[in-house]
């Protein structure tokens, strides 16, 4: 039964193993998906910006070009780069009529800044919002990379901090460079243009690094802190979007991911981090940006929810929960074989191993002999053994071979006593017989023979030549419980065992 037993649990235990792993791999493929979700997000807000960026860069471009290929425009800025400071003034007015009448009443909302920087470094003319302002100076390293790309370059404003995109182009005339035309874009209408382009929640932060680099220029009451720790929010966008959705999501989304977000920031490359809030699904996609020099300004955020998670997750849950109950089926199942097993076992009154008689059987025979000696008379004596030294014929020959010594042993003595005497296996490798009508003394001297039994028999297990047993009796007291009985018997088994070199000789025997 015992080994039953082990079967039945080595049998759970490696279900229940399956079972685990079985859930691992699940809860893996599940955080797979959602991944997969998430690099598909990353790599379809890239495409959206670079798309959005491209589309804007050619329809500046367009508009650079057609502003240069306006008569005059060319040759107003060769003379004016030839000219003197004082001559420059006319040349920038020619320059500013052309610009009034044609093209500022049309691009003034969409673009902060448009100037015409001359090669030498200086500002013939320059116009923002809010008008018309003085040289600015130029990037050198800037127009010289205009002048030997001969193609619009675009980036981040890298000498102020205004936010935004700038676009700038070179004009030739009659092969000689002469300078180029800057447009500017705000970061607010950036913010638009994404909201009208890529269709979800998103927002803009800026690196305080940067931001300190530019401290000359930057007007600090145009940020505030972003949920990001050494990021700013331009305020102007802060308040364009201070009623979208989801923008509380540094302070919603989980520990883990906030410490992936700042862990991943200073990287100041692309990422994503998915997350399930409130039984809702998302991924925050953060993209980089920098200055037309590479210098890292910040990140566009995009918070995107994604539906077909859930559906993920309900398939997630639907596995976990087959897996659950098939393994409380399986292991409901096991047991109730086992316990089945047993009252079979019980009802039938024997060992299975042996095919002596068992515990139950042991129980029903001395209820009934002990009540016949408390109404009539007489006596009932009981005799316990156990193999000597069994757990060594285990270790040195293995379970099988001790399981076959106890049916041969156990065999032998059914054998050599009476028909009305009852053998049952207690436990382990211990037994005990029931005599009816025995005495003390009668039940020692049976015990001698059935001592002397065993060690003349010859085991079939191959090595071991001879098996022992140790032996103790007791005899029945009107109303005393089989276990008192049990236990005087075990005493003398015990005295038994610890003097069996001269056990033959002990009156007790």
């Amino acid at each position: 039964m015992k080994k039953e037993r082990r079967n039945i649990l080595l049998l759970s235990i490696i279900i229940t193993v399956v079972v685990f792993f079985s859930f691992i791999m699940q809860y893996n493929a599940y955080r797979g998906n959602l991944e997969s979700l998430g690099r598909l997000s990353l790599e379809s807000y890239q495409n959206q910006m670079r798309n959005m960026r491209e589309m804007t860069m050619n329809s500046t471009e367009l508009i650079l070009k057609e502003i240069i290929a306006t008569p005059d425009v060319e040759k107003i800025m060769f003379d004016a780069l030839k000219a003197d400071g004082t001559s420059r003034v006319f040349y920038k007015n020619e320059l500013k009529k052309i610009m009034m009448s044609r093209y500022l009443p049309n691009l003034s909302d969409r673009y902060r800044a448009i100037i015409f920087h001359l090669a030498d470094g200086t500002t013939l003319y320059a116009i923002d919002e809010f008008g018309e302002y003085e040289d600015i100076g130029t990037d050198k390293v800037l127009m010289e990379l205009v002048n030997r790309s001969e193609k619009a370059i675009y980036g981040y404003e890298d000498d102020r901090a205004f936010g935004g995109m700038r676009y700038l182009y070179p004009i030739v005339y009659e092969d000689e460079y002469v300078g180029a035309i800057e447009f500017c874009i705000t970061s607010f209408q950036q913010y638009l243009e994404m909201r009208e382009n890529v269709y979800c929640t998103c927002a803009q932060i800026i690196s305080s690094e940067y931001l300190d680099n530019k401290t000359s220029t930057v007007d600090w009451d145009e940020y505030q802190p972003s949920p990001v720790d050494g990021y700013f929010l331009d305020k102007n966008f802060a308040e364009a979007i201070l009623n979208e959705p989801n923008l509380d999501w540094i302070e919603t989304t989980g520990e883990d991911q906030k410490e992936e977000i700042l862990s991943q920031v200073p990287k100041h490359k692309d990422f994503v981090v998915s997350e399930r809030i409130g039984g809702r699904y998302f991924s925050l996609i953060f993209l980089s940006f920098s200055t037309v020099d590479g210098e890292h300004v910040g990140y566009d955020i995009f918070f995107d929810e994604h539906e077909q998670a859930g559906y993920i997750y309900q398939v997630f849950l639907s596995n976990s929960a087959l897996l659950l109950i098939l393994w409380i089926l399986v292991l409901t199942t096991l047991t109730s074989v086992q316990h089945n097993r047993e009252v079979q076992q019980k009802l039938s009154g024997k060992d299975h191993l042996t095919q002596v008689g068992n515990r139950s059987k042991l129980d029903e025979a001395f209820a009934r002999e002990s009540h016949r000696v408390d109404r009539y008379g007489g006596v009932l004596s009981m005799i316990i053994f156990d193999i000597d030294d069994f757990k060594k014929i285990n270790d040195q020959h293995g379970h099988l071979a001790g399981d076959k010594i106890l049916k041969e042993v156990s065999a032998l003595i059914n054998k050599t006593i009476r028909s009305t005497d009852i053998l049952v296996r207690w436990g382990g490798d211990e037994f005990i017989i029931l005599l009816p009508g025995i005495t003390l003394e009668q039940a020692r001297r049976v015990a001698v023979k059935i001592q002397g039994k065993v060690a003349n028999y010859v085991p079939s297990v191959k090595g071991l030549d001879m098996v022992f047993i140790s032996v103790g009796s007791s005899e029945y007291k009107m109303g005393e419980k089989i276990d008192t009985m049990v236990q005087r018997a075990d005493r003398e088994m015990y005295l038994n065992k610890q003097n069996k070199d001269e056990r033959y000789d002990k009156t007790f025997i």
